[in-house]
């Protein structure tokens, strides 16, 4: 026990731990009728092995989701794991339908969205960590851009070789009211089996 008198010290610890975004996340949207098929690239964005063990695509209020791969393509959340390594990604594709209890035009309804919702993903790691990223904002059209910026391919071989490099020029032009210093950049993960040989973004330098 504590002496006569005396009061029981209590002593306050804090740790800061460094928060990383472990995947990569791109989307790409497209209407069929009264639904839209949303496609979600989910890309390794770490260093080492990681699974892929759960998702969900949280619609906005009067939609609905559910995976559109079958079966035999995708896992159903909860089944095993799907192991991603270093910069490997897997393709999540959703239907996104209107509720048949929310009235109006269901069509019209669909047309008029600016956002999907949001993708949340379960993760976990081979030494036993485990936690969930959420909150990625799939927005049906993109967010107005504060530069105008065209950019068109000059020169394109009409034929190339495999595994032969081959060289592409592009022209950036600048449509906006004031100067500005863009990149180009190599998605990789929207290039399929082309592989850009050196650094994958350029400075083009000041646009007047």
């Amino acid at each position: 026990g504590f002496p006569a008198g005396t009061e029981p010290a209590i002593f306050k610890r804090s740790y800061r731990f460094p928060c990383l975004q472990p995947f990569g996340i791109s989307h790409r949207v497209a209407q069929l009728g009264t639904e839209l098929l949303v496609e979600c690239a989910v890309e390794n964005a770490t260093n080492s092995n990681i699974y892929l063990k759960s998702w969900r695509l949280d619609c906005v209020e009067g939609f609905e989701s559910r995976l559109a791969q079958p079966e035999e393509d995708v896992k159903e959340p909860g089944d095993d794991m799907h192991l991603l390594k270093p910069r490997a990604a897997h393709s999540l594709v959703f239907r996104v339908t209107p509720k048949a209890t929310d009235s109006g035009d269901p069509i019209s309804r669909t047309r008029n969205l600016d956002s999907v919702g949001s993708l949340a993903l379960g993760w976990h790691v081979p030494d036993g960590l485990s936690g969930c990223a959420e909150g990625h904002q799939l927005q049906v059209r993109p967010a107005p851009s504060t530069a105008s910026l065209d950019l068109r391919v000059v020169t394109c071989p009409g034929r190339v070789r495999v595994e032969e490099p081959f060289r592409l020029e592009v022209e950036v032009i600048n449509r906006a009211l004031q100067p500005t210093e863009p990149n180009v950049v190599f998605d990789t993960r929207l290039m399929g089996v082309v592989r850009a040989h050196g650094v994958t973004q350029r400075a083009v330098g000041r646009l007047e």
